[in-house]
């Protein structure tokens, strides 16, 4: 019997970003990616169809920033979110405040871009 996939949401303003990482989480077995959105007001309308398991969320985006979204998500429907941005270097105070709110990991955008061009 096999397992059933996570599901992941991605939620992240840039297109070639959202494109990248879908490419990256539906290359594991485990995983899949089931929505991706370009902003946190598309996140909370697609949280109302769909429940997923993960959510991967950019910090920087024009309408809401990912860590403002981060508190109120996890204020009202906490699930594991792992932050993606060039703003998340190890151990910047971005990275801090992403994990202070809830993040349950963080990873720079400079490696999934690396992450894309590895076809392995």
């Amino acid at each position: 019997m096999s397992r059933p996939k996570i599901k992941v949401m991605i939620v992240d303003d840039s297109s070639t970003a959202r494109r990248i990482l879908t490419e990256i989480v539906n290359r594991h077995p485990l995983l899949e990616v089931t929505s991706h959105v370009a902003d946190p007001y598309e996140a909370v309308a697609e949280l109302k169809r769909q429940s997923p398991d993960v959510m991967i969320l950019d910090v920087q985006m024009p309408r809401m920033d990912g860590i403002t979204f981060l508190k109120k998500l996890m204020s009202i429907q906490p699930l594991p979110v792992v932050m993606c941005s060039s703003f998340t270097e190890k151990g910047s105070a971005t990275s801090l405040r992403c994990l202070e709110n809830g993040a349950i990991d963080i990873i720079a955008k400079g490696i999934i871009y690396l992450s894309a061009e590895r076809k392995d």
